[in-house]
């Protein structure tokens, strides 16, 4: 009998299925049988936590950088927290990529990213810099220096995007930036 993988969602775990669908009876304790369950993988859910942090030392020390443990899983509220390795990012502030600390929850697989303040997620540049780009290209229509033209359309292009979508379609794209931070949303993502 052939047999396929596939999600079950009401109990979390991975079960064999027959090809109709439907669970397989038989022993759970051998992994040969149809119907055992596997664990499902503990990577489900990737947090990010912006935290305080001097960039200078944080450019010296690189690995040896004093990260702040998180009190809890923001995800479940486990106070038991394990160390998950690094990760390497890419900030404006440096010239290579920069480990930043992870950790993970041993209850729920969370994983919990750390990353400087001032920065949103998946983004190098900081949110400062971000506003003074579009500030600039909206009042002058000129971009800033340092930072590529293509990278600075790309943000302006999105905002004017997210604030038409949001606000309508002469919305002021300065105050539109801010309410949108306000509400929790990336205002240069092309995402939604």
């Amino acid at each position: 009998m052939n047999y396929r993988i596939k999600w079950a969602s009401v109990e979390a775990h991975l079960i064999l299925v027959g090809k109709d669908s439907q669970r397989l009876p038989g022993n759970r304790c051998h992994s040969h049988q149809p119907g055992f369950l596997l664990k499902k993988p503990q990577k489900d859910h990737t947090m990010i936590i912006s935290v305080p942090i001097d960039i200078n030392l944080l450019l010296n020390l690189l690995r040896e950088f004093p990260w702040p443990r998180p009190d809890c899983c923001p995800k479940c509220n486990n106070s038991k927290l394990w160390g998950h390795g690094f990760v390497d990012s890419l900030f404006d502030f440096a010239k290579k990529a920069i480990p930043v600390k992870r950790y993970i929850c041993p209850n729920c697989g969370c994983v919990i990213k750390l990353r400087p303040e001032g920065y949103f997620k998946c983004f190098q540049a900081s949110i400062d810099t971000i506003r003074s780009s579009i500030d600039s290209i909206s009042t002058t229509a000129k971009t800033i220096k340092d930072i590529t033209r293509q990278r600075q359309r790309h943000w302006f292009v999105a905002l004017k995007r997210k604030a038409a979508a949001v606000f309508g379609l002469n919305a002021d794209l300065k105050q539109a930036f801010e309410k949108l931070i306000a509400g929790g949303i990336i205002p240069v993502s092309r995402s939604t």
